[in-house]
Parts: C-alpha cells; sequence; structure tokens
C-alpha cells in the first residue's frame, strides 16, 4: 500500500514496504524528518509554505522499519505520527530522539497487544444462527 501522501501518490518511493533499518539510521532519519519540521515552521513564520514535502516520506520509512502497517480503512498511523510531531517535536515530552523511537515501539506493541486480546475475546463468542 502508498504512502497516503496525495502530492507523492504517483513516486516511486512513496510506498510502505517491509524494511530493515538499524536503530542508529532510525534515529537519523527521526532527526531529518524533525530538522524539515523545524524549516517548514520557519519557513511558515515567514509567510511562505511547502505544501508537498517529499520529506514526509523518512517518518513512514521509520514506522515501516518498525513493522507498523501501512494505513489503509481499518488501521490508521495517525497515533504514531500523534506520538511524534505533538508529545515530542512541540510538547517536548521526551528527551532525546532515543526516547521517542523506544516510545514508538512501545506504541506499536500496545496496539499489538491490545489487538491480539480482542482477537481472543471476538473468537470467544459464538455466533448463533436464528434460523436454525
Amino acid at each position: 500500500m502508498g504512502i497516503t501522501k496525495l502530492w507523492l501518490q504517483d513516486q516511486q518511493f512513496a510506498r510502505s514496504i517491509e524494511r530493515q533499518i538499524d536503530r542508529s539510521t532510525l534515529i537519523d532519519l527521526l532527526g531529518i524528518v524533525l530538522y524539515e519540521a523545524d524549516r517548514a515552521a520557519r519557513l511558515e513564520d515567514a509567510g511562505f509554505a511547502d505544501q508537498a514535502p517529499s520529506v514526509d516520506c523518512l517518518f513512514d520509512y521509520v514506522l515501516d522499519a518498525l513493522g507498523i502497517p501501512a494505513e489503509n480503512d481499518t488501521f490508521s498511523r495517525e497515533s504514531f505520527s500523534a506520538l511524534f510531531y505533538n508529545d515530542y517535536w512541540l510538547e517536548h515530552r521526551f528527551e532525546s530522539l532515543d526516547m521517542v523511537l523506544t516510545a514508538l515501539e512501545e506504541l506499536r506493541d500496545s496496539i499489538a497487544a491490545r489487538s491480539a486480546s480482542a482477537e481472543v475475546l471476538r473468537a470467544g463468542f459464538r455466533v448463533i444462527d436464528p434460523d436454525a
């Protein structure tokens, strides 16, 4: 599935695929995303806007490497974006990129555990056919 950035929909690099990226490189990618977010904010303060940044794909690459499912009709990556951009970039709730990467991993694991638990609960219900 493609990365859900409309301005990048026809670009070959804008896709969510399984990725193998080491932790140091993930932190560097997050650093680039942060640098670009700061740059875009400064441009906006000066009255300019970059409405189609390709660097947005880098954050999706990090999520791909963490094994987080691609955006689709049943799954949203919004909580991961909120954790990075709101909690880390804007609110400074984490002291380092390493800490925010760990928080992204913990969020992934928490969502996976809740999903598995929901599947177990769902499997425990019997469906009764009223016509039987």
